[in-house]
């Protein structure tokens, strides 16, 4: 049985308002590839110009099933 992670060289963008949570994430995902994003408008600029393996959202005043239904997505849920 192998012991590598099934996360490993999973592209993972981590979209949070607080850069502590953005930093352990990503030393926590190290075997992924993590691009961190402090807003919302950075997470769509980051969505706009690259597709990703899983989408880890918590900021405030984002409604996380609205954020999956846009165009990025083709309008479904991820």
């Amino acid at each position: 049985m192998s012991s590598e992670s099934p996360l490993k060289g999973k592209s993972i963008l981590v979209v949070d308002d607080e850069p502590d949570v953005l930093e352990t994430v990503g030393e926590e995902l190290d075997m992924c590839l993590v691009d961190k994003a402090p807003d919302y408008n950075t997470a769509m600029q980051y969505l706009a110009s690259y597709t990703y393996d899983v989408v880890i959202l918590d900021i405030m005043g984002v409604n996380g099933f609205d954020f999956s239904r846009t165009p990025w997505t083709g309008g479904s849920l991820l």
